[in-house]
């Protein structure tokens, strides 16, 4: 913005200004879309479990749909979901009157409820239900007060407190390569296989319809 203040004046100014704007308008667009579809969904959701303020709230309300939704006795492999499940150590998730959840905790149980064979399914896969992360979930569940971000960094602070659980989440997501070089590779990608007779407007929408409506019916196959 400073640049463009320095260089540009008048017409010519508020052309690019507001190019930038659209930019930036998209951008965010494209941010909340891929949330909504990828972010708020296991796997990846499970990585709230990290977060300073929405870790415990998030744990408790998946630990409400787990216990909601017990494997059965012949369930292939079936094996207890929450270990040591009446302690009381454990922050409460067990709720007769849905009323009494609180608001932090209810917002994402309401997500959560929406996709509970994956929250089961990821629970299992990640080896959460094993008895060596009991201690690191029950003082998680059961924690009150946000962890401090403003003066730590709130990764090495969940680090430091819950080990077991941190290094078993880094040992599924570690080696997970972030967004913005996964964009850039299917960008890459993308421009590689361009060919000069097709314009961009066409070559999106061959994008579009084939990680869209020809990947699912690819997969439904």
């Amino acid at each position: 913005m400073k640049y463009l203040r320095e260089n540009f004046k008048g017409d010519e100014y508020d052309f690019r200004l507001s190019q930038i704007l659209r930019g930036v308008k998209k951008g965010r667009d494209e941010m909340i879309k891929m949330t909504t579809r990828y972010l708020l969904k296991a796997p990846l959701i499970f990585l709230l479990l990290t977060h300073h303020e929405h870790g415990s709230p998030f744990l408790q309300a998946v630990l409400s749909i787990l216990h909601e939704n017990p494997l059965s006795d012949d369930n292939v492999g079936a094996d207890i979901l929450i270990q040591d499940h009446e302690s009381t150590e454990w922050g409460r998730f067990i709720y007769l009157d849905p009323m009494e959840r609180p608001l932090d905790e209810q917002i994402w149980y309401d997500i959560l409820s929406n996709h509970v064979d994956d929250v089961v399914h990821f629970w299992r896969q990640f080896g959460l239900n094993r008895e060596c992360l009991v201690g690191d979930l029950q003082h998680l569940s059961s924690e009150t007060r946000a962890r401090d971000s403003k003066k730590d960094v709130p990764l090495l602070v969940f680090k430091n407190k819950f080990p077991l659980l941190f290094e078993g989440l880094e040992a599924v997501f570690g080696m997970m390569m972030s967004n913005s070089r996964l964009c850039e590779q299917i960008h890459g990608m993308m421009r590689f296989g361009l060919l000069s007779s097709i314009g961009m407007d066409q070559a999106d929408a061959q994008q579009t319809y084939a990680t869209g409506p020809d990947y699912e019916m690819k997969q439904e196959r």
